[in-house]
Order: structure tokens, then sequence, then C-alpha cells
């Protein structure tokens, strides 16, 4: 998927600025047919997608994809101050980022280069050198946000390796779906729409799943008391876990034990 950045790239700046905004800086659920970016210097903002609020503040890199149904706002009288760009961007004919599962917004640790590439971006261009050095430049912005939103061509071929893995190692903690969308650079709303749409089931179930297949390991291997093992995988409720299980694999953890556990 990357690799389409990298041909026939078509990139055209639309408009772009440093602007301070006002109290009129403020739009509900519109629709571009072009892509934003917004890099905040100071104050604080509000951008909603899918019903989803997305703070920024200095140092905030916003991407807002094109055709996004999306709200912009005002977070408090601390009037944000942001470096923007309106654009659009093809590779092959298409709009890669159609394709791409990218976050709302990362956060910029290095503020100076940012801005300055934000101001060779929206600046005015009319020789080939400057053209070139505008498209250089927003490209090094839409690279940038990539780094630090953790995409790359690995990540977009197996997406939710990183986060099975973790499932696996961490199986006995308090796994959240806050972490799990962590790993993955995404909102928790959106991780949860894209795992049950890859995996057939939503994350808390798969994780549940996982615990179970540990207690019966447990079971199966060790002298373990069941209430040791309940709390081993997270369950201060031995009931509650013996309820899991058996709705699990249709054994209560004893029963399981009479019956599947190794015999010397």
């Amino acid at each position: 998927m990357i690799r389409n950045f990298l041909s026939n790239i078509n990139i055209h700046l639309n408009y772009g600025s440093l602007t301070t905004c006002d109290e009129g800086w403020v739009a509900h659920n519109i629709i571009c047919s072009f892509h934003k970016l917004y890099f905040v210097i100071d104050g604080n903002c509000v951008i909603e997608v899918e019903g989803v609020k997305h703070k920024g503040k200095r140092g905030t890199l916003f991407f807002i994809p094109a055709n996004t149904r999306h709200s912009y706002y005002q977070e408090d009288e601390n009037y944000v101050t942001k470096h923007w760009i309106h654009f659009t961007f093809e590779a092959n004919s298409k709009d890669p980022f159609k394709e791409l599962r990218l976050p709302i917004s990362v956060n910029v640790d290095q503020l100076k280069p940012m801005e300055k590439a934000f101001k060779i971006a929206y600046s005015k261009a009319n020789t080939m050198h400057e053209l070139l050095m505008q498209q250089a430049k927003i490209m090094e912005i839409i690279s940038e946000f990539l780094r630090l939103a953790g995409y790359d061509e690995s990540y977009s071929a197996d997406p939710l390796q990183a986060v099975m893995e973790y499932i696996r190692t961490n199986v006995e903690e308090n796994i959240t779906v806050e972490k799990l969308a962590e790993i993955m650079h995404l909102h928790p709303n959106y991780f949860i729409r894209m795992f049950k749409q890859l995996t057939g089931m939503p994350p808390m179930k798969y994780i549940t799943l996982s615990k179970m297949e540990r207690a019966k390991s447990l079971l199966e291997h060790t002298d373990m008391p069941v209430s040791d093992i309940s709390i081993t995988l997270g369950y201060k409720d031995p009931a509650h876990f013996t309820k899991v299980f058996k709705a699990s694999c249709g054994y209560s953890p004893r029963r399981f034990r009479d019956r599947f556990a190794e015999k010397d």
C-alpha cells in the first residue's frame, strides 16, 4: 500500500496560511473534497470526527482526510493559532489516504522544523523550483505524520499483528481496549470497529477467549487452585470466573480439570 505514495504522485495545494482564529472559527458536520492539515502552535481547539472529539494544543498536528464529516471549534477563549494547508493528493489516480487507517492527530516533538515545512508548503510558488519545493514540503509533513502515527508497510500487511502479540504475552494482565488502540495509534472507537471487521468479534470477547485458553492450560498442566487461576487471569471473583469459563467451553473449571487434566 505504501508504494502508492511513490508512484505517479499528484499534489495540488488549494490554500494555506498561518492564522490566529477567533470565536468565529467554528463549523459543524461539514464535508470537504480536499485534505486538511492543521499544525497548532498556540491555544486550544477541538476537531470532532464521527462524534469523537480530538483536542488540539501546541504541537498537535491534525490530518482530516477528504470527504470526512467533521466539526471544528475553539475549546475555550485561548484562541488557537495554527499553520494550515488544504490540498489534494493522488497516487496512481487514486487517493491512498482512503486505504490507510490513520489517527486524526499526532503530537509533534520538533516544532520549529514543522513550522518551517508549513511556511514553505503554503508559500507562493511560481517557478519550477518553488513548485517542487512546495510539493516536497507537503510530502515531508505527510511523511512525518505517518512516522509519528507509527505507520509502516508491515503494519499495513498485518495491522493486528502487534495487538495479537500483546494479548498473547499479556493475557494474565488487565488488558484494556484503550491500550490495544494505543498500540495501533487509533481512537478506541475506530479500533473496535476495525478489530471486529478483521476478526469477526469485538476485542473484549477475543481477550476473554484468550484468557479462557490460558485457564485451560493452567487447569490441565498445574495444580493451581481454581481461585488462584481466577486471580491470575484478572478475575477477582472466582464465581464470575467460573461462569465465564463454563460459558466458553461448557464445563466448570473443576469439571474440566477432572476430565482433561494430565494424569500421572
